[in-house]
């Protein structure tokens, strides 16, 4: 039974598996976890699915995940990750758990809408868990040079053990002790052992058609799926709202950082569109998010522009 920790894919387990409490981590191709056996995950397990569509002979690998020949329970968590390259056409439907028989549902899942532009439905069918594209994306390449997976859980595993730290590496964790939590190190690109490493976004004007305008200047992860960039408003530092209407008006690589870009944003008509003499303007922040009901890291206030 695994109750905490990450089991990666890519190979089989021999008889009945049990997740109580652990990331169950799989992937289509070479990344495929096969049990032979029951598959039974609890109210505390995760299981991810990373899914890439790759082409052979012009057919799409529509490989599962995860194939369990036995029976499957499913409870716990979903999580739907999309990977370079996928490309798939609306209306498409492709199994990524299979199994002899299933009974329970998963009480979350995350990954189906706004995944890259991508949208699912997701259906249980007799002997497989499908998905069904009902928006199409486009999902990226993936920057030269990440040869291993750059989700946070890894991310910070790997700045701890070149640090030799072992403790406060929860995501909303600050462990560092400079005002930003592991989840907004890692979100912008900073590290979370050395109090030195910061960064901030940066409100600034730009004209833009004519009209000058608020704008937010941040770096943004591209190798990752997990993460929501959310702007957030404020003219008491009180009541703060999210910012809906933005428009990406620039982005460009940073050398030396090839996960991470820095982008530009435009705010359109949610708060203070329009600058003029002797209008107040709103304070400005970002909000990280790593799912939909996941709790959220809120950044430090930044002054008026």
């Amino acid at each position: 039974m695994f109750t905490a920790g990450t089991v990666e894919g890519g190979g089989t387990l021999t008889g009945a598996v049990t997740n109580g409490g652990a990331l169950l981590s799989t992937a289509t191709g070479a990344g495929r976890l096969n049990i032979t056996g029951a598959y039974t995950q609890q109210a505390g397990g995760i299981l991810r699915t990373t899914l890439r569509a790759t082409t052979d002979a012009g057919a799409p690998d529509r490989q599962v995940a995860l194939a369990v020949t036995g029976a499957a329970t499913f409870a716990g968590a979903l999580e739907i990750v999309l990977a370079s390259p996928f490309a798939e056409t609306l209306n498409a439907a492709f199994p990524v758990v299979s199994y002899a028989s299933r009974a329970g549902d998963f009480a979350t899942v995350t990954g189906l809408s706004s995944n890259f532009g991508y949208d699912f439905t997701r259906s249980f069918q007799a002997t497989a868990l499908n998905l069904n594209v009902t928006t199409v994306g486009v999902v990226p390449a993936g920057p030269a040079g990440l040869l291993a997976p750059t989700d946070f859980s890894h991310w910070i595993t790997q700045k701890a053990d070149e640090a030799g730290i072992t403790e406060n590496l929860q995501p909303l964790l600050d462990a560092d002790g400079d005002g930003a939590s592991n989840l907004l190190e890692y979100a912008f690109g900073t590290h979370p052992f050395d109090s030195s490493s910061l960064y901030a976004p940066l409100p600034f004007l730009k004209v833009d058609d004519g009209v000058t305008r608020m704008a937010l200047e941040f770096r943004r992860r591209i190798d990752t799926a997990g993460l929501d960039y959310q702007i957030e408003s404020s003219f008491d530092l009180i009541l703060w709202n999210t910012v809906t209407d933005v428009r990406e008006v620039d982005h460009t690589s940073l050398p030396g950082n090839p996960g991470l870009e820095s982008i530009q944003v435009v705010i359109e008509a949610d708060v203070q569109p329009v600058i003029e003499a002797d209008v107040p303007l709103p304070y400005l922040r970002m909000r990280i998010l790593t799912a939909p009901q996941a709790a959220p890291a809120p950044g430090k206030s930044k002054e008026k522009p």
